[in-house]
């Protein structure tokens, strides 16, 4: 073969290898993770599983007890913090303990947030007795506490708002995206969380979890 064919098939194997690399990237972007609630310490046990599948397959029984238990942990105190109702009162997450609690982050200029609000006050209407919604308002720059109140108002939403002022909420619970949901049970331990936008039936289910 000569120098000229190998040089026009390398150039089209570069391309074809761009083209597939492009393809992924886009086919990431598209296809979203399961819309369903993932148990606390479960995230990292899945991005480990490829790593660890040739050594539970090989190892004995007494070696997969262990990773089934590891696989378990038992739950944590969910992380505490100080948060501030729509009349200005202090309240801390801890206060709630006795009912299960979903904590949902969001703030008045995420459309994915909207979208999913409809869900959280049919639910909460359903089970306000049940179960305690906080929504949880991330105050900064770009929302005031008055935006958040107007933009519930004007929707007819009856579940109440509260405000994270100091970002403590988002900081205890390594909020980088909005919305996110943190599920607790009545005990106040953390179960599970969920990053990106809910619907009802899915909601719903993450509920059971901490009922």
């Amino acid at each position: 073969m000569d120098k000229k064919k190998v040089i026009i098939l390398a150039a089209v194997l570069v391309v074809l290898l761009v083209g597939a690399s492009v393809t992924y990237a886009l086919l990431g972007k598209n296809v979203s993770p399961n819309n369903a609630f993932v148990p606390e310490g479960q995230e990292q046990n899945a991005e480990g599983a490829d790593e660890t599948s040739s050594s539970v397959d090989e190892g004995n029984d007494s070696a997969s007890a262990a990773n089934n238990a590891e696989a378990d942990p038992p739950l944590e105190l969910a992380p505490d913090f100080v948060m501030t109702d729509s009349k200005g009162k202090k309240v801390k997450l801890s206060d709630l303990r006795g009912k299960p609690v979903v904590l949902n982050f969001w703030a008045s200029w995420c459309p994915p947030c909207k979208g999913e609000m409809p869900g959280f006050n049919a639910v909460y209407e359903e089970l306000g007795s049940e179960v305690q919604i906080v929504m949880l308002c991330l105050l900064d720059e770009e929302e005031t506490q008055g935006d958040a109140l107007g933009f519930v108002e004007s929707q007819g939403y009856s579940f109440p708002v509260y405000f994270d002022v100091q970002q403590e909420g988002a900081i205890a619970y390594n909020v980088r995206a909005i919305p996110a949901t943190v599920l607790i049970d009545k005990d106040g331990c953390l179960v599970a969380v969920q990053q990106g936008a809910l619907d009802e039936s899915t909601l719903r289910e993450g509920i059971e979890l901490i009922r």
